[in-house]
């Protein structure tokens, strides 16, 4: 625990009282390894109300809810230039924490941010607390669904029933699709993803039919990649998600398949705002998700509490404005 002196915001920068902060894996890992997240990733999932607005800043006001987000596609960079903006560079930058404003000093593990006024989007009236928390996630898996342009009627299977890939559940019911399915080995994580809406719940893939329109891999599990192909139909589509470093996959098989590996990363300032919508119209609740919420003085024992393999936490959320050992 360090105190910092919070900036003033400059002009195009906005200050931010922290209401709700989600907790995610990457920061587990972090936690864990001592490796792979930068300050301002720390804290990556929040939601709270402006407080001090810089100079040129438009169409935002003192009071006013916000959740984290990327800005729009910046229209000069080849991707733009080339009518490509869900691959704008700095949308793509941002999202991976790479910002082109200067770095600060901590995420939104805190009671005060200041971010650039492109990095918040205004929060409807209906979303609560807590589904403001955990947009970004339900973004990621929105982003997902997209991506693997699930469609009214098909057959989806999810690998792996995480934060990702209950929201994943929840989005592919939102667009329709006729039956989901999820393989988790966890019997309380399968129980989270009945509850999230999976019509079926398998605790292997050797469980389940190898006739799935979509298959989503949620879990990074490297031997997950090529367990997705089993339960794939013929010329149907393998979204990843998971991170799953390094893989081995059967490329004859994948060819007799004829299947499509679709990338998905990250999300769009656009799908920020429909999944906002999303949640505001009740399409998906990703409060369903919340198990717990800590204070500041209690976020070590939560990130230590959900690298225990036998957890119960699906998604555990920070609120900094409690006093307990902060």
């Amino acid at each position: 625990m360090i105190d910092v002196d919070e900036p003033k915001p400059a002009a195009g920068e906005v200050t931010v009282s922290i209401d709700l902060c989600g907790v995610c894996v990457t920061e587990v890992r972090a936690y864990s390894t001592g490796a792979g997240h930068g300050p301002t990733l720390c804290g990556h999932e929040w939601t709270g109300r402006l407080v001090e607005v810089g100079e040129s800043v438009d169409r935002l006001a003192l009071g006013q809810r916000v959740v984290v987000g990327v800005p729009d596609p910046c229209g000069d960079c080849d991707s733009c230039r080339a009518g490509r903006p869900e691959f704008c560079a700095l949308v793509m930058s941002v999202a991976r924490g790479r910002d082109v404003a200067p770095e600060q000093p901590h995420g939104g593990f805190a009671r005060l941010l200041t971010v650039p006024a492109y990095r918040v989007v205004p929060v409807p009236d209906k979303v609560s607390e807590v589904a403001a928390a955990l947009v970004e996630p339900a973004a990621v898996a929105w982003h997902a669904i997209r991506r693997g342009v699930v469609a009214t009627g098909e057959r989806v299977l999810v690998l792996g029933a995480g934060p990702i890939g209950l929201l994943v559940v929840q989005c592919a019911r939102a667009v329709g699709a006729a039956e989901v399915t999820v393989v988790e080995l966890s019997e309380s994580r399968r129980l989270a993803a009945e509850a999230s809406g999976a019509h079926r719940v398998a605790a292997t893939v050797t469980e389940v039919s190898d006739d799935h329109d979509v298959v989503v891999e949620c879990t990074g599990a490297p031997d997950m990649v090529e367990q997705a192909l089993a339960a794939l139909r013929q010329g149907g589509r393998v979204v990843l998600v998971g991170d799953a470093g390094q893989a081995t996959i059967s490329p004859r098989m994948w060819l007799a398949k004829e299947a499509t590996l679709i990338a998905a990363a990250g999300y769009t300032r656009a799908e920020i705002v429909q999944t906002l919508q999303l949640i505001a119209d009740r399409g998906i609740e990703p409060e369903k998700l919340h198990t717990r919420t800590v204070g500041i003085g209690s976020l070590a024992d939560g990130l230590a509490g959900l690298t225990a393999a036998d957890t119960d936490d699906i998604k555990i959320v920070l609120d900094p404005r409690i006093k307990e050992n902060s």
